[in-house]
């Protein structure tokens, strides 16, 4: 499966039937991506308002697809997203392969501050991947106690999922 000519990865196309489960339960108008670059993960689902909150310097950037072909539907936020103010509650909220790289200093506040976007939201983290296979990373290895430990909830769901050699936790919280 494609989404805007990027190939989706197993854990991109089960966060997108669990949108579409949550869709089939709730009337969902828009979604928030919190560290979504240039939206290509959003842009995948049939919520009409649809929008990416990422740094400028990664907003708007894919290594695979050039400016001209990030998606049109979505709305880009260049911010960083703890000195953004939230203005609105969004139907979803989803935070993908993003608190892997905030370090511990912010790690709590940015998680709490998920919160705060929607009633129902959806992160993915790479589970239990070793420390130092990313260098990238700053929170690696992470397992469901260390998100824990940053949400302070359990997720309503969790599904372990495996793409080629590497696991990703995705959990979804209902918070209504």
């Amino acid at each position: 499966m494609d989404v805007v000519g990027m190939k989706l990865l197993r854990y991109h196309t089960v966060c997108l039937d669990l949108i579409k489960k949550i869709q089939s339960q709730h009337d969902i108008q828009s979604i928030i991506d919190i560290g979504g670059k240039s939206g290509f993960f959003v842009s995948g689902t049939t919520i009409r308002d649809k929008t990416s909150l990422d740094k400028a310097e990664h907003a708007r950037w894919n290594r695979q697809i050039s400016y001209e072909a990030c998606p049109k539907d979505v709305g880009v936020i260049k911010s960083d997203f703890l000195t953004w103010e939230v203005n609105k509650k969004y139907d979803i909220a989803t935070c993908m392969q993003t608190l892997e790289h905030i370090t511990d200093k912010n790690i709590i506040n940015f998680t709490q501050k998920l919160f705060d976007l929607s009633d129902h939201l959806i992160i993915s983290i790479p589970y239990k991947w070793e420390k130092g296979a990313c260098k990238y990373h700053c929170q690696d290895p992470v397992d469901k106690q260390k998100l824990f430990s940053w949400t302070g909830r359990k997720p309503d769901e969790h599904i372990i999922v495996k793409d080629s050699k590497r696991k990703r936790m995705i959990a979804y919280y209902k918070l209504t």
